[in-house]
C-alpha cells in the first residue's frame, strides 16, 4: 500500500503548478491531499486505513477540481474574460486525467464500494458507475 500512496504523493508533486486564475483554489486542495498521503507513507498504515486516504485525498483533489471548473466558468459566463484560460483549461484537464487514472482513484471506488455495502448489509460490486459514486465525470 505504501508503494500506491507514495506514487500518488509523488504524481502530485510532479504536478506543474496552477496557473494564476486557478491557484488559489486548486493549490489547498492539492496541498490537503499530499500531506493526508505522506502522513499515511509515514505511518506505514495497514490497508484499510491506506484505502481510507485514498478515498479522502482523492476527494480533497476532486473537489479543488470541480470548484476550480466552476469558477472559471462562472466567469465565462459572467462575460468576464480570465487570464490565461486557455492554460487553466490545459491544467484542470491535466488534473482530471490524473485522478481519471490515478491508482488511487480505483482504491477510493473499492473503498467507497465496502463502505455502502457495510452500511445496507449487500455487496454492491462496483459502484464506479452507481448513483452513490464518489467519482463525478465533469463536463469538458
Amino acid at each position: 500500500m505504501s508503494v500506491v500512496l507514495g506514487g500518488a504523493f509523488e504524481s502530485i508533486r510532479a504536478l506543474p503548478q496552477p496557473p494564476a486564475p486557478v491557484f488559489g483554489i486548486v493549490t489547498p486542495h492539492m496541498d490537503q491531499a499530499a500531506q493526508i498521503l505522506r502522513v499515511a507513507i509515514t505511518n506505514n498504515v495497514g490497508e484499510d486505513a491506506a484505502n481510507e486516504t485514498a478515498l479522502v485525498a482523492h476527494t480533497c483533489i476532486l473537489s479543488g477540481l470541480v470548484r476550480a471548473k466552476g469558477e472559471l466558468q462562472a466567469r465565462v459566463d459572467a462575460g468576464q474574460l480570465v487570464a490565461q484560460h486557455e492554460e487553466c483549461e490545459v491544467y484542470l484537464r491535466t488534473l482530471d486525467g490524473l485522478l481519471e487514472h490515478w491508482a488511487l482513484r480505483d482504491m477510493a471506488i473499492a473503498y467507497h464500494s465496502k463502505l455502502s455495502a457495510g452500511a445496507t448489509g449487500t455487496q454492491t460490486g462496483d459502484d464506479s458507475s452507481a448513483n452513490g459514486s464518489i467519482y463525478v465525470e465533469s463536463p469538458r
